[in-house]
């Protein structure tokens, strides 16, 4: 499995040129608050790209984990988190690190909201995805974790006539 970690190999650059380039992508002049925002976006976008793995990548991970489970346990993961790819083709290749509460929320409430049993068992399925992610460093929290769960309504079974 390819794992995106890079380590920090910076080369010998002048900060002269640093600061000038700074400066240019900024809009030019010496605003230091604005470097600063720059920098700290630039940072928060690097955090976004080290060390993790795509959607993908994080499934298989977690399937192969998960081998001594089930056989219909299994199918589940595989057949709700491929519909989710099916539906937005981009999560396959997204990294785990960049998918957000929102995004999450958004899909599972889209594809699976006409049943509230399969919106649970997708979010099940989506939670365990994240949390096996969190354990290897893929992502920084679990994206599903406050994703409301809605209540089931139990409806009493009615006998069979014969």
């Amino acid at each position: 499995m390819r794992r995106r970690c890079r380590q920090n190999r910076s080369s010998q650059v002048d900060s002269p040129w640093q600061w000038l380039e700074l400066q240019e992508t900024t809009g030019g002049g010496r605003d230091l608050g604005r470097m600063r925002a720059a920098i700290v976006a630039g940072a928060a976008q690097l955090r976004l790209a080290v060390c993790s793995v795509s959607f993908a990548e994080a499934l298989e991970s977690c399937l192969e984990t998960k081998a001594h489970r089930s056989l219909r346990t299994l199918q589940d993961i595989r057949q709700n988190m491929k519909a989710l790819m099916r539906q937005y083709p981009e999560l396959a290749v997204r990294l785990m690190r960049s998918l957000d509460r929102q995004e999450c929320e958004k899909m599972l409430k889209h594809w699976f909201s006409h049943s509230a049993a399969r919106f649970i068992k997708a979010r099940a399925n989506l939670l365990g995805l994240f949390n096996h992610a969190l354990r290897l460093g893929w992502c920084s929290e679990n994206a599903v974790t406050h994703i409301p769960i809605p209540v089931l309504r139990e409806r009493e079974i009615c006998a069979l006539s014969s």
